[in-house]
C-alpha cells in the first residue's frame, strides 16, 4: 500500500515519477509468476518409471531456472542461459531418465524406482533478475510394488455339508509393502477360526 502522506511531501517531477515506478516494479506488484500446475503420481509402481511435470506461466519475465528436489535435496536443475544447461545430481531411490524442459513446461522422467523414491517432490521456477522472484509447489509420492494379480483362495471344494470344516487358505501376489488380506463368508468378515 502506497504511503499518500509521504507522497503529498514530493515534488512530483517526471524523474521522480520514473523512480515511484521503478520501486513499485521492483516490489513485485508486476510479476505474474506463477506454477499452472504440478503433475506427481500420488502412487508409483516400483516395475514402471513415474514422470514428473510442473507447468509455470513466467508472464513477460524471461525465465532463469526451474528445479526439482526430493525431500529437499536438489536433483534437477535446468537453466536456459547457463552451460551446461541442465546439471542432475544422485539421489536415492531413482534414477534419472528422459527430461524435457523449456519455456512453459518441465518433465523429468524417474527409473528404477525403489521403495525409498517415495516422498515429496518439489518443482521451483525463478525468473530472471532484477527480480529472480521463485514459485514452489510440492507434491508427495509413495512408491510400491502393486500385486500384478487378484488374490486367490486355495483348498476351497466345490460342495460342503453342515459341520464340515472349512479349510482354505488366501494367498496374494507378492507386493511391497505386503498386502493385508481379509476373508469374507457370507458377506461377514471372517476370522482365523470363524464359525459360519
Amino acid at each position: 500500500m502506497v504511503n499518500l502522506d509521504c507522497l503529498t511531501r514530493i515534488t512530483v517531477t517526471p524523474f521522480v515519477l520514473v523512480i515511484l515506478c521503478v520501486c513499485w516494479i521492483s516490489a513485485g506488484t508486476c510479476s505474474s509468476l506463477k506454477i499452472v500446475g504440478v503433475a506427481v503420481p500420488p502412487l508409483a509402481d516400483l516395475r514402471e518409471p513415474a514422470n514428473l511435470a510442473c507447468s509455470y506461466d513466467t508472464g513477460q519475465d524471461a525465465l532463469f531456472s526451474v528445479k526439482w528436489y526430493k525431500d529437499d535435496h536438489e536433483f534437477y536443475r535446468y537453466m536456459p542461459m547457463h552451460k551446461p544447461s541442465v546439471l542432475t545430481f544422485p539421489f536415492e531411490g531413482a534414477e534419472l531418465g528422459d527430461k524435457s524442459c523449456g519455456k512453459s513446461q518441465c518433465s523429468v522422467r524417474l527409473e528404477h524406482l525403489s521403495p525409498s523414491a517415495s516422498g515429496a517432490y518439489t518443482c521451483e521456477v525463478s525468473i530472471e533478475a532484477p527480480t529472480f522472484r521463485t514459485a514452489i509447489e510440492t507434491r508427495n509420492m509413495t512408491v510400491a510394488a502393486f500385486p500384478l494379480e487378484e488374490p486367490r483362495i486355495e483348498g476351497l471344494r466345490s460342495a460342503y455339508t453342515i459341520g464340515d470344516v472349512l479349510d482354505i487358505t488366501c494367498k496374494s501376489a507378492p507386493s511391497a509393502p505386503a498386502a493385508q488380506l481379509t476373508m469374507f463368508v457370507n458377506n461377514k468378515e471372517a476370522s482365523l477360526t470363524s464359525e459360519v
